[in-house]
């Protein structure tokens, strides 16, 4: 009774290292998408360096699909750059997202917008 326990304990201790090695993993991509509350409209950030693309997508064939820049330089220098370095997260406006740089701190408002004029980001002292 006492191997059979053991030898549970070890699947489960090994199937939860796995998991968390898989988590860790899916953190540290090049890039990610983030929905925005607009269904034709998503964000793309390269986690790497905080460049911050507007993705627009259509229900047909016809509808127009662009990737537009919201912020196309770099915010580290090649060689800070580092998978999973940046992360956005959601605010109350549709349009904003806050920007952190995990290792540093740094933060900065991102703005989305359907017109070119509306879209920017600008760091946060």
């Amino acid at each position: 009774m006492n191997t059979k326990r053991i030898i549970t304990t070890s699947l489960l201790t090994i199937l939860l290292l796995i998991g968390s090695v898989s988590i860790s993993y899916a953190q540290d991509k090049a890039y990610k998408l983030y929905p925005t509350e607009n269904i034709y409209t998503v964000i793309k950030l390269n986690t790497r360096n905080g460049k911050v693309y507007q993705v627009q997508i259509g229900m047909n064939k016809n509808s127009s699909k662009a990737e537009l820049t919201v912020n196309g330089m770099a915010l580290v220098s090649p060689d800070e750059e580092k998978d999973g370095r940046f992360e956005l997260q959601k605010t109350g406006n549709m349009y904003n997202f806050v920007m952190l740089d995990r290792i540093d701190g740094r933060l900065w408002q991102v703005q989305w917008h359907p017109s070119p004029d509306g879209r920017f980001i600008t760091p946060i002292y």
